[in-house]
């Protein structure tokens, strides 16, 4: 299956909006609760991704099958911000996470970030475990439901 399955780097404009759309659709609701639970906009959400982030896109074949979104423009402090990492759930373990994260911090650096930060829920003990792994630390609480981590990307 990890054969099958590519990495594309897009800009703003190499995706389609409704094929992006239909894969936030799908990858939204792997993740608990969903983003639509959380009173979030999903049309209006990956309408923002596609107009102001970078965007990484695993396909397999035709299909979207994981998606990273992230914000480079805190030029200031010199932080990205990743905003949405999501892969299919049977893709799961085959390191393809980890390449999509590996593959989003290589492309803050290369746009002059210096750190990654990101949000994740208190009780998201996967991705937490898999955001240590990653070389993420906790940076500080955003919320009584989720926290910020953030990883040194130089």
């Amino acid at each position: 299956m990890m054969c099958n399955t590519i990495l594309e780097i897009y800009d703003r404009g190499g995706v389609k909006s409704s094929e992006f759309l239909k894969a936030m659709i799908r990858l939204e609701k792997t993740m608990e609760p969903s983003l639509s639970l959380r009173g979030i906009n999903i049309k209006n959400y990956s309408q923002k991704l596609m107009d102001c982030a970078e965007l990484l896109i695993l396909r397999r074949k035709e299909d979207i099958v994981g998606i990273s979104a992230f914000y480079a423009n805190n030029l200031q402090d010199r932080t990205a911000y990743l905003s949405f990492i999501a892969i299919m759930p049977d893709i799961v373990g085959l390191g393809l996470g980890r390449k999509l994260l590996d593959e989003s911090e290589k492309r803050a650096m290369a746009l002059g970030m210096g750190k990654m930060e990101l949000e994740v829920l208190k009780n998201n003990l996967h991705a937490i475990d898999f955001y240590k792994k990653m070389g993420y630390t906790d940076y500080g609480k955003s919320s009584d439901h989720s926290k910020y981590m953030v990883k040194n990307l130089g």
